[in-house]
């Protein structure tokens, strides 16, 4: 997969994806593959490394992760990479702005 990053392209493997707060693991190499199929780029490639770097989140922690104040702008994003099996939901939480039950998303790494 070539992903840009700072003006050069690089290969990522295990060992140049960043720690997780999450830290059972790094993504695996079989996951990376995967994700170098989607061809990601924008917002879905946006929301996909902050997750990939902050571990499993909700629309909206997404959302404050990347600096915005509309939830809209990553939730079509996530709904892409949860069609596109690049991104998995793995539960729910209560949101502290709503109080209602929201998805959990995480990378998918049974691919």
């Amino acid at each position: 997969m070539k992903e840009h990053q700072h003006g050069l392209f690089f290969t990522p493997t295990i060992a140049d994806t960043p720690p997780r707060k999450h830290p059972t693991h790094r993504m695996h190499d079989n996951s990376l593959d995967s994700f170098a199929q989607h061809d990601l780029t924008g917002r879905a490639l946006e929301v996909f490394n902050v997750i990939r770097q902050r571990g499993p989140m909700t629309d909206r922690q997404a959302m404050a992760a990347l600096g915005r104040v509309d939830p809209n702008y990553v939730r079509p994003a996530i709904t892409r990479l949860i069609d596109d099996g690049v991104l998995r939901e793995c539960g729910t939480r209560k949101d502290e702005t709503t109080g209602r039950n929201v998805r959990v998303v995480e990378i998918n790494d049974a691919n």
